[in-house]
């Protein structure tokens, strides 16, 4: 342990260590702000090497954060699209549980069998009109070797068989087995809810797959996110200055001035403290 007699050494030992990194804090100031000049550089080109490095990377994960966005994007239009079908399917379920009861006559069942009928249509209307920059996504198109994953979204290539969002054809045929659907009679109209009931579970399953591909996306991008950051910091610490041993000789040189205003204390002082 230091004692009291060694003090003035212990502080010219100090001084000179608070200069030495002074002049290096001086030195890392000087190459943050752009005037290497002013001080000698310790620059390699394994330093330069890195940052070249970390710079391709870097744009590469801005990239794959630029596709999550897009994903979202796409997710959230077949979203809407396949909201918009719940709601005409619900239409559908209406009108074939009016057209079932005995109560209605030939009439009556041919004028609700019209609506139906439209709203058939208004599905594959729907179905064949959503798309994301050009590409149909409750056609079937999205089912497949066109289904997506993760890996594609991020990478551009992946496993479509295990593929996160697949969405099969919600068309009129595809959502009624390829079934000509009427109500015109009451026969008919309970075949026709039989089939449309189906229909509805299929869509809230396609909902909750878009759902679950929305939180994997939503994690990806937190992950992209934080990997670009470090990155970043990585780079920033190899083309400007590094600090980190400046500092952690701050951080002794304080110390050892601790211990050394230690020794001056009495030793009863020191059992108090002890």
């Amino acid at each position: 342990m230091t004692s009291i007699s060694s003090l003035p050494s212990v502080a010219s030992t100090q001084l000179q260590a608070t200069k030495n990194i002074n002049s290096r804090v001086q030195a890392a100031i000087a190459r943050l702000v752009g005037l290497p000049g002013l001080f000698p550089s310790t620059d390699s080109i394994a330093s330069l090497s890195a940052v070249a490095q970390l710079q391709a990377q870097n744009a590469e994960i801005r990239q794959a954060s630029g596709n999550i966005v897009q994903a979202l994007s796409l997710s959230q239009v077949a979203d809407s699209g396949v909201s918009q079908l719940q709601s005409t399917i619900g239409q559908l379920q209406s009108l074939a549980q009016q057209a079932s009861s005995g109560v209605l006559n030939d009439d009556n069942r041919a004028q609700l069998n019209a609506q139906f009928q439209q709203l058939v249509q208004q599905i594959d209307s729907l179905a064949r009109g959503s798309n994301f920059n050009g590409r149909s996504l409750l056609d079937g198109s999205l089912s497949g070797e066109g289904a997506i994953s993760l890996e594609q979204v991020i990478a551009g290539e992946g496993d479509t068989s295990a593929a996160d969002l697949s969405i099969a054809d919600l068309t009129s045929n595809g959502l009624f087995n390829g079934q000509n659907l009427d109500i015109l009679s009451s026969g008919s109209a309970a075949s026709a809810l039989s089939a449309i009931n189906s229909a509805a579970e299929q869509i809230a399953g396609v909902r909750a797959t878009i759902g679950s591909f929305q939180q994997v996306l939503d994690v990806a991008a937190a992950n992209v996110d934080s990997v670009l950051a470090n990155q970043l910091a990585s780079q920033s610490v190899l083309e400007s200055a590094d600090f980190t041993s400046p500092s952690a000789d701050v951080q002794q040189n304080a110390l050892n001035a601790v211990v050394a205003q230690t020794n001056q204390l009495s030793p009863v002082l020191l059992q108090l403290v002890g």
